[in-house]
């Protein structure tokens, strides 16, 4: 998959946040490396759950690598 159709699927900083949970970062510890609020790392999470039809982190994880939207 191409940059240009990973982007059409998830913005750059869902795929940041996704690339943090894939990493095993927790909500506070990705806002804090993003300097953003926790509460804005799971309005993140919920928009990144609703586009790749799921409903946790593991299964957005799982289907974002198998979509080659994450690196394995």
């Amino acid at each position: 998959m191409t940059e240009n159709n990973i982007n059409s699927i998830l913005t750059n900083r869902e795929v940041e946040v996704l690339s943090l949970l894939a990493e095993g970062f927790v909500y506070p510890e990705i806002a804090e490396k993003l300097g953003v609020k926790r509460n804005t790392v799971k309005v993140y999470c919920k928009s990144i759950y609703q586009k790749l039809g799921v409903r946790n982190k593991t299964h957005a994880v799982f289907v974002a690598v198998n979509k080659n939207l994450l690196p394995v």
